[in-house]
């Protein structure tokens, strides 16, 4: 497993989030755009986020960084549901070998779960291999 390192720059962040919102926050991925992406217990995901999203926006205008906010399971098909929502995830399926991923979308949703530029799905990856060891992940259409 990759394992969580979080540098200055991520503790800076984490610190600046929490006192904003009151959560505990799990992990943070700055991402190649300059996003940034936090994981919080799933339980604690609205207090995250605030009223009508006002916690994200206050971050956002204090940092000039876009956020997201995802939260953890530690059931891994819920996480992955998770990071890819609000695509529609029809299955996720992992690997005898344990090392791939691989996410069913309902039809329509395919370009939604990748992102643009293909972000969401290298956020995926880069979360998932944190928090779970998986390697790779692999989008594809459900035939449902």
């Amino acid at each position: 497993m990759e394992g969580i390192k979080l540098g200055p720059e991520e503790i800076k962040f984490i610190t600046l989030f929490e006192s904003l919102t009151g959560s505990k926050i799990k992990d943070c991925l700055i991402e190649e755009n300059g996003g940034i992406t936090f994981v919080v217990e799933e339980k604690e995901l609205g207090r995250c986020l605030g009223k009508g999203g006002r916690n994200v926006k206050r971050f956002r205008d204090l940092t000039g960084k876009s956020v997201h906010v995802v939260g953890y399971s530690s059931d891994l098909s819920q996480f992955v549901r998770n990071i890819f929502s609000p695509a529609e995830v029809a299955k996720v399926l992992l690997s005898g070998d344990g090392k791939t991923v691989t996410v069913e979308v309902k039809p329509g949703f395919k370009g939604m779960a990748l992102g643009e530029g293909k972000r969401r799905l290298a956020r995926a990856r880069k979360l998932v291999g944190r928090f779970y060891g998986v390697k790779d992940i692999v989008v594809k259409t459900s035939a449902s």
